[in-house]
């Protein structure tokens, strides 16, 4: 079959089975939400508000890549045939560039689906996977008013958004895209990553970590990017980017294979395949928490690195605001344990920081420790996290808080 058949064969299959789908694909994607809705519930751990809408957009996900893929191969053809017209000896440098740059193009276009995350799923799911799966569906959801969760590991273990959903029901609808170690330095990142995001609110959990720990952060490689660059020199810290986390993000920015190989390492070889690291990290860990504070607080500085972090949270603040969105900002806090081994400068910098934020920006809440539930050292299982009933605590007072809130009349880009 010569080429022109071959492509007119390929566009007409594409098209009919795009028709098919705009056509049938409302009906087919009911009839399975009605068997498979549970499981699908049940495999997103509550993060699907709607089976049947979420099926729907799979099959249009499927047909995307599909003709993602049969576009770039008639480039990469086209290309092939061009070089083929060049007179050297060695072609194959160019083709497998070629072959290299097409396969990335496509591996961006799939990181942009959450059927391509919700593949790279395992038993041991990264936390990249679940963040992206997350953020993707955010556009999908037909709930009018919705809510992000932004901030590190601390926001995930303080809030149940399930609980959250489940009592707003239909009313508001909250998505965590909490990410270990995230700095007030990664929130800018991440704020400028989530422009034209459907929701209105954002609700975001700081502590001492988010300001007195290095910049060079776990999610720096997923986060930080090319167009960062600028970003960072303004903020003081343009030599930064030699550093590896930093160089990584740029990589991952420009090579999507990249910035995705533990997740395919895991798809591929098996879950936890890219987590032994971690594993042997938390062995070594000592069960004696005030012994691991004392190591613990030397990471924690009121030094250049906190005024860039806190020159970046400032940012973080005004590109809420730029996206038009209600900004809540929770005040929160480390194990007891820790923070009196920290110098005692820190929490009193911090919360002064912090009601300077409000007082500059009036239409942001910094809502106070002072008025949050109580968490003293028993009721944390490690240095930063807390326990499931105190999170249940908490989250149970953020819904009291929001029903009381502005923000549930009016939000933004709601």
């Amino acid at each position: 079959m010569k080429i022109g058949s071959t492509i007119r064969w390929g566009l007409g299959l594409l098209g009919a089975a795009w028709g098919v789908c705009l056509v049938l694909g409302p009906k087919a994607a009911d009839l399975l939400a009605g068997r498979f809705g549970p499981a699908l519930v049940q495999f997103s751990k509550g993060k699907i508000q709607d089976t049947s809408n979420f099926l729907l957009h799979r099959f249009y996900d499927l047909l995307f890549l599909t003709s993602g893929a049969f576009v770039l191969s008639l480039i990469g053809f086209w290309l092939f045939r061009l070089v083929e017209r060049v007179r050297v000896k060695n072609r194959w440098p160019v083709q497998s560039l070629i072959v290299f740059a097409l396969v990335n193009i496509w591996f961006w276009l799939a990181g942009q689906t959450p059927l391509f995350w919700s593949l790279m799923k395992t038993q041991g799911i990264s936390n990249y996977t679940q963040y992206q799966f997350k953020k993707n569906l955010i556009s999908e959801n037909r709930i009018p008013k919705q809510a992000v969760l932004l901030g590190s590991s601390q926001m995930l273990a303080q809030v149940d958004e399930i609980l959250l959903n489940q009592s707003f029901t239909n009313r508001l609808w909250t998505t965590e895209l909490a990410f270990p170690g995230t700095t007030a330095f990664e929130l800018l990142c991440q704020a400028r990553r989530l422009r034209g995001m459907q929701a209105g609110i954002v609700i975001c959990y700081v502590s001492e970590q988010s300001f007195y720990l290095p910049l060079q952060s776990e999610g720096l490689p997923y986060f930080f990017s090319i167009r960062d660059l600028l970003m960072l020199k303004k903020l003081g810290a343009g030599s930064r980017w030699f550093q590896r986390n930093f160089l990584y993000g740029i990589l991952g920015d420009v090579l999507p294979v990249f910035r995705y190989r533990r997740e395919l390492a895991d798809r591929i070889l098996g879950p936890g395949s890219q987590n032994l690291g971690q594993i042997n990290y938390d062995a070594a860990l000592e069960s004696d928490l005030p012994a691991r504070a004392q190591k613990m607080k030397s990471q924690f500085s009121t030094g250049p690195e906190a005024e860039i972090h806190k020159k970046a949270f400032t940012k973080f603040v005004a590109e809420c605001i730029r996206q038009n969105r209600r900004l809540i900002v929770l005040e929160g806090q480390l194990n007891p344990i820790l923070e009196t081994n920290l110098d005692p400068s820190i929490r009193p910098d911090m919360k002064a920081f912090l009601k300077l934020v409000a007082d500059q920006n009036p239409s942001v809440q910094v809502v106070s420790s002072n008025l949050t539930p109580e968490q003293p050292a028993a009721v944390y299982k490690d240095l930063t996290h807390v326990d499931e009933a105190a999170q249940a605590r908490y989250s149970r007072w953020l819904i009291e808080f929001l029903e009381n809130n502005p923000v549930m009349s009016g939000a933004g880009r709601d």
